[in-house]
């Protein structure tokens, strides 16, 4: 038996009451520490809240001042402008326009002998358009460049001389003929078309010039600068042209079909009037046709010398004038032809008679001289 009185609880009425008292000094303890929270927090002093910070911008490239910015397509701004490394795209060469002299003012002078003959030379190393008088004096240089110069033709007042000169081409494997003008002192040469062209023929009145394109025949307006088909049909074999002393019809050499034909046509009409045609021509062309209206024309039938033959333009009085010669020109007065006469290897410049008398040659040795063009 126990010694204790008893107070008349039992365990769990006593378990209880401890409970009750635990959770009753929680209350307490939780009042107490809110109150001196709020105490504490009134006496802070007050903070000032500023904007959050800027997101930070990385860039895997290190910065370079000397670069553009980067510019994307959903920039509001416009791209920014860069000089290019690329080297520029060449351009094509504008026409120039050439001022032709007015055949009104400056007519074609009277011949009084001897007058003037272009021609082309190597005598210096390079094939050059030279002058020299109807008798040989007086040769003067006219071109003067690294390119090769030929088929020079006057202008009817004889201030200016149009000729070829060879430019190298893209995908050509030789350079390729290109008409200039130039004035006959040399200066102001000009490019007459961008397009590889050749032998070129100034017309009387001064304001076409006739040359071969493309295989065909055509003339050039000097100051529209449009360009008129004169041939249209064939493959376009046309080696030559030629005009009329009166500006009115073109010679010109056909050789579609192989056999060389010389044809005139009248520049008002369709159709080509055939002037006469040689079996066997070979290789030949007109060359010249002079103030009396006859016309020099060169042929190499084969297995036969080259030479140098006459013939009217109705086809009439054809005359054989040298042989071993070719590329011919009318004197002024059509009393003599120059062409090219060749021997010892070399090729030099001459003038006959038109009946084949008083052959006389007017370039030396050492030196191929072609292309005579006589103006008076």
């Amino acid at each position: 038996m126990s010694n204790y009185p008893s107070s008349g609880m039992s365990a769990p009425q006593i378990l209880i009451l401890i409970l009750l008292g635990l959770g009753v000094l929680s209350v307490v303890c939780i009042g107490a520490y809110l109150v001196l929270s709020d105490s504490m927090e009134a006496s802070l002093p007050a903070q000032s809240v500023g904007p959050p910070p800027a997101p930070l911008h990385l860039s895997a490239e290190p910065t370079n001042p000397g670069l553009p910015p980067e510019w994307t397509p959903t920039s509001e701004q416009n791209p920014p402008e860069v000089e290019s490394s690329e080297p520029p795209v060449p351009q094509e060469p504008e026409p120039t326009t050439t001022q032709v002299p007015d055949p009104t003012r400056t007519p074609r002078p009277e011949y009084s002998g001897p007058g003037k003959i272009a021609y082309t030379t190597n005598r210096d190393g390079n094939y050059e358009i030279y002058t020299m008088d109807g008798d040989g004096s007086n040769r003067t240089r006219i071109t003067n460049s690294d390119q090769w110069e030929s088929s020079p033709a006057w202008s009817p007042d004889g201030t200016q001389l149009a000729y070829e000169k060879w430019l190298p081409v893209e995908g050509y494997p030789r350079e390729q003929p290109f008409i200039h003008i130039s004035n006959t002192d040399g200066s102001g040469e000009e490019l007459l078309l961008n397009e590889i062209a050749h032998h070129p023929s100034w017309s009387p009145d001064g304001r076409h010039i006739a040359f071969i394109r493309r295989g065909h025949v055509v003339v050039l307006d000097l100051e529209t600068r449009i360009i008129q088909p004169v041939t249209t049909i064939g493959s376009g074999l046309y080696f030559t042209v030629e005009w009329s002393p009166d500006g009115e019809q073109l010679a010109f050499t056909e050789g579609d079909d192989g056999v060389p034909k010389i044809y005139i046509r009248d520049l008002d009409e369709v159709q080509n009037e055939l002037l006469m045609q040689i079996i066997d021509f070979g290789e030949g062309s007109v060359d010249d046709w002079s103030t009396n209206d006859w016309i020099a024309f060169s042929a190499h039938p084969p297995g036969s010398d080259a030479w140098i033959s006459i013939v009217r333009t109705d086809g009439s009085g054809l005359t054989q004038v040298v042989q071993n010669a070719f590329d011919s020109a009318w004197s002024p007065d059509g009393s003599k032809i120059a062409f090219v006469g060749k021997g010892s290897g070399q090729s030099y410049i001459e003038v006959v008679n038109i009946d084949g008398t008083g052959r006389v040659r007017l370039t030396s040795g050492g030196e191929y001289a072609e292309d005579p063009a006589w103006w008076p």
